[in-house]
């Protein structure tokens, strides 16, 4: 009996750890919220859209960014920092994180934890008062080899991952920026996802280099 009743406890304890506040994104515009929530309500069940390698039949952009500064100095800036600093708008903006290690939720009212392997998070786009929402995980933080890998989530418009590569140039850093897609639509992979993947990532890069060099 008192096995069981520990049990029921886990069992109680790991449904809470997993509910959702919705009254957490009232203060977002009331569009965001409709595509936010449905999203956020089963985000704890959401995994990897792929896995390791390029899978068949996907696409791949490839843009570059130099920065003038030395690579341990640019990849602590791109792996020491909170999601929600990262994606904090106007085009990419944070909602809610869930850590897979121990199943806790993060707010943007919350202090998050840095980038980590495991952290999931759930963004929303503002294209232009449309509202797309992306669910991310981190992946893999490769700390000899200097790559971070971001995989979006099953559910989103897209299936995928970007791949940030950093190499030591002449005393600055090349950071080479891979992202492999696919969605469901032809149209927006080779139209819609290009446009927007280098407006977002432009706006990503360009806060880190505002970190970097205040």
């Amino acid at each position: 009996m008192k096995c069981l009743l520990v049990l029921l406890l886990v069992f109680c304890s790991t449904v809470f750890s997993q509910d959702i506040d919705p009254t957490k994104f009232s203060h977002l515009p009331k569009r965001a919220q409709k595509v936010i929530l449905p999203f956020a309500e089963k985000f704890h069940l959401s995994n990897p859209s792929v896995g390791a390698g390029i899978p068949e039949g996907f696409s791949i952009m490839v843009t570059n960014e130099q920065v003038i500064a030395p690579i341990d100095e640019v990849w602590k800036v791109y792996t020491e920092i909170s999601p929600k600093e990262v994606w904090s708008g106007p085009l990419v903006n944070f909602a809610l994180a869930i850590d897979r290690e121990d199943g806790k939720i993060y707010y943007d009212s919350d202090e998050l934890p840095d980038f980590k392997v495991g952290l999931k998070t759930l963004n929303y786009l503002d294209l232009f008062g449309q509202y797309v929402v992306v669910g991310l995980e981190i992946t893999n933080i490769d700390e000899i080899n200097h790559i971070v890998e971001i995989t979006y989530l099953e559910g989103g418009a897209s299936k995928g991952k970007q791949i940030l590569k950093f190499w030591d140039y002449e005393g600055a850093t090349f950071i080479q920026h891979t992202s492999i897609y696919k969605s469901d639509s032809k149209f927006r992979d080779k139209m819609l996802y290009p446009l927007f993947h280098r407006m977002t990532a432009k706006e990503h890069h360009k806060k880190m280099l505002d970190l970097i060099n205040p």
